[in-house]
């Protein structure tokens, strides 16, 4: 099996067992779990093609992005605005701070679900890419 699904199987184990064991709470991890598990699909992609992405989110974000200036690896408009959604969620989610832990949560809630669409609909675009996540 890739290194790459190696990692994201790990992550996804990690964001399974959260979301059992803390069904109604840490919205913004779950939510980062997400777009670690993508970013993880995305590079055993990239292995799969052959290509080289980079490491950094700049470079892999230019890199799959079509109709920018040479992108190694170009996806699919929709796949790329999936994964730049969990990409935003993510940065929202760790990055902004809150006063009100209630309301950070009910917010992250909100994003955790629309996060949650955006990886299945970025999963099966990975699955139906050829890249076998088992």
């Amino acid at each position: 099996m890739n290194e790459f699904v190696n990692h994201a199987n790990h992550n996804h184990e990690f964001h399974d067992r959260i979301c059992s064991l803390y069904s109604d709470h840490f919205y913004d991890w779950k939510i980062t779990c997400l777009f670690y598990i993508a970013i993880h699909y995305l590079k055993a992609l990239a292995d799969h093609r052959g290509k080289n992405i980079g490491v950094y989110h700049y470079e892999i974000n230019r890199n799959i992005k079509s109709g920018t200036h040479n992108p190694t690896m170009p996806i699919s408009n929709t796949a790329y605005s999936n994964y730049m959604s969990l990409f935003h969620y993510s940065q929202t989610a760790r990055y902004d701070g809150f006063n009100d832990i209630n309301i950070f949560n009910e917010l992250m809630k909100n994003d955790y679900s629309h996060a949650l669409n955006c990886f299945d609909q970025f999963k099966k675009f990975i699955v139906s890419s050829g890249v076998s996540l088992k």
